[in-house]
């Protein structure tokens, strides 16, 4: 499956900042939430898991300027694009999952963590390497539209199961956090143009192989406007390392 997630990613590179509205604003959010949670904190140090074309060290960079940044993901077209916004910031090409990135004051994700195969251990992981953690993740409910189509046509759905709020609240108890959810709507022509929306977002990845006589039957037969829901949850908490 990660394969699969960095050849979409890769792909959809040139592409991806043309149709990335929500994850961009997300980012937004993610740098405002920093600054609510962590009144007086400024960080030396900022890790950017995921960090596609930049977004979210974009928005810290207007409350934490003087910091030094250091950019991760695992689609290495991705990271040259963010590469030509910030020549001058560090870069680390990989799965953040297997990757020992040392001690950061601060680090971020946005809207990467529902690609990981152990959210929970890897949430434990970022405790013990960071004074402040910030993400967002999609959840459950993240395009129950779309999914809504494939169970009226008695067809598995592609999408990633995608966690839960209770399921992530559960694992903040442990480490003192919380999290806010917010959903974000977005029009599309017909549901064939979602599919292309999907694709140039790079997050086209199926954990199942689609009949390609299924997908067509779908999108042909939905060919009026279409609305899909984002639900976003945004993950604060305080690491270990203010102990």
């Amino acid at each position: 499956m990660k394969q699969k997630i960095k050849s979409r990613f890769n792909a959809a590179s040139s592409s991806y900042e043309s149709v990335s509205s929500v994850q961009k604003e997300c980012a937004q959010i993610l740098a405002a939430k920093t600054l609510e949670f962590a009144r007086g904190f400024v960080p030396n140090s900022v890790l950017d898991l995921g960090a596609g074309t930049g977004y979210a060290t974009e928005a810290m960079l207007k409350y934490y300027p003087d910091a030094s940044y250091t950019l991760n993901d695992i689609a290495p077209s991705m990271l040259e694009m963010a590469q030509t916004k910030f020549p001058k910031f560090g870069f680390c090409l990989g799965d953040m999952e297997e990757i020992d990135f040392g001690m950061h004051d601060l680090i971020i994700a946005n809207l990467s963590l529902q690609w990981l195969s152990d959210l929970e251990a890897f949430l434990l992981k970022l405790n013990k390497s960071a004074k402040v953690v910030v993400c967002s993740c999609l959840l459950k409910g993240t395009f129950a539209e779309w999914e809504e189509l494939f169970c009226y046509y008695s067809t598995p759905s592609p999408l990633k199961d995608y966690p839960t709020e209770k399921e992530i609240s559960e694992l903040l108890t442990a480490i003192d956090g919380y999290i806010e959810v917010k959903d974000f709507s977005v029009a599309f022509e017909n549901a064939k143009s979602f599919m292309k929306y999907l694709s140039n977002l790079g997050a086209s990845a199926s954990h199942i192989e689609m009949p390609f006589a299924k997908i067509k039957e779908i999108v042909t037969s939905n060919n009026g406007p279409f609305v899909v829901t984002y639900k976003v949850g945004f993950v604060v908490f305080k690491g270990d390392l203010n102990n």
